[in-house]
């Protein structure tokens, strides 16, 4: 769970390949920020490395703001590679 916080990182997509290498291989982040111009571009750059699987806008309509929520895997993750065998499959 990455909460408001891949604004303060400048190489978050690096920060998040790093940490990817402790997920299990279909494993998922779940970003939350504040939508600012800062952020719109932060997603912008995601969407190139990431697939999005859900999402939610959440909004204050008192003062205006909006918070988007999101689940991402990584493109290619959690499927076996192109070349590899496929797994064995349990007939009960």
């Amino acid at each position: 769970m990455l909460n408001e916080s891949l604004y303060y990182v400048e190489d978050f997509l690096g920060v998040m390949h790093n940490l990817s290498r402790w997920m299990a291989q279909n494993g998922v982040f779940i970003v939350s920020m504040f939508d600012t111009r800062v952020t719109r571009r932060i997603w912008k750059t995601l969407a190139l490395a990431y697939v999005k699987l859900q999402g939610v806008e959440i909004r204050d309509d008192g003062a205006g703001l909006n918070w988007r929520i999101r689940v991402l895997r990584a493109k290619g993750a959690g499927r076996p590679p192109e070349d590899s065998p496929e797994p064995a499959r349990r007939v009960i």
